[in-house]
């Protein structure tokens, strides 16, 4: 297998972002039009600072509903310690690194800016490409 299939080739390159201080339900929104079940939150400067998940959405919305509030905002429920990639790290170790219950979507930065986004799906669509190129 080629060892330099890099996450630049697969990524998505205008990825779902959350700017700090947006209400959950915007979260939410985002997340099902984009089809993801996560994303980066960004600062003004597009700096990476967080990431939200729709797991990290559900206990937040079900005590707002219980409430009949909706004053929950992404900074109260976003994870501050992300995990992230670059746009030339190589996918295969990427994908070892997913075998140990690594998150299933990573943003991709360089440095701190945010500059896509890869899924699981991309990552296998990646291998799935050069085990046809093998063959």
């Amino acid at each position: 297998m080629n060892r330099s299939i890099l996450v630049k080739d697969y990524m998505i390159l205008q990825p779902p972002k959350i700017r700090c201080s947006t209400p959950i339900s915007e979260v939410i929104d985002t997340l099902i039009k984009n089809n993801v079940s996560g994303a980066a939150v960004v600062d003004e400067d597009n700096n990476v600072i967080g990431y939200v998940s729709e797991q990290d959405c559900i206990h937040h919305v079900l005590a707002d509903s219980y409430y009949c509030e909706s004053t929950t905002l992404v900074d109260s429920v976003m994870k501050e310690e992300v995990v992230t990639v670059t746009a030339k790290d190589n996918i295969i170790d990427l994908a070892n690194r997913m075998q140990n219950n690594q998150p299933k979507h990573f943003p991709v930065v360089e440095g701190s800016k945010l500059v896509g986004f890869i899924r699981r799906s991309d990552i296998l669509r990646a291998l799935v490409n050069e085990l046809d190129f093998c063959r």
